[in-house]
């Protein structure tokens, strides 16, 4: 998918609901949990293995949240996924080229 179909579905999409706000802030939230597991695991070694396993379930919620995000906003989730792998593939490609940081 392209950035101008991406932009043509956004387009179509109706104006967000307050719940769509509420769902963003649950989603900040549970990135909130994600970091903070990804730095007790690296601050806290002795404790590593509880917190990657606390880190699967934080990766878990906030897939779910994704996921109703699509749903709420008449997104196909998929065809999004889809369309991030790509562009993450085309910007390590791009940063590959100039010498920055290989991503991919």
């Amino acid at each position: 998918m392209s950035t101008d179909k991406l932009r043509e579905i956004m387009r179509e999409v109706a104006e967000p609901k307050a719940h769509v706000f509420f769902r963003l802030s649950i989603i900040t939230h549970h990135v909130g949990e994600v970091n903070a597991d990804i730095w007790r695991i690296h601050r806290i070694p002795a404790e590593a293995k509880a917190h990657k396993a606390n880190l699967r379930i934080s990766l878990a919620d906030l897939f779910t949240q994704l996921s109703i995000l699509c749903i709420e906003l008449g997104l196909d989730e998929k065809e999004l996924k889809d369309f991030g792998l790509q562009r993450y593939k085309e910007k390590g490609i791009e940063f590959k080229e100039r010498g920055w940081v290989e991503v991919c």
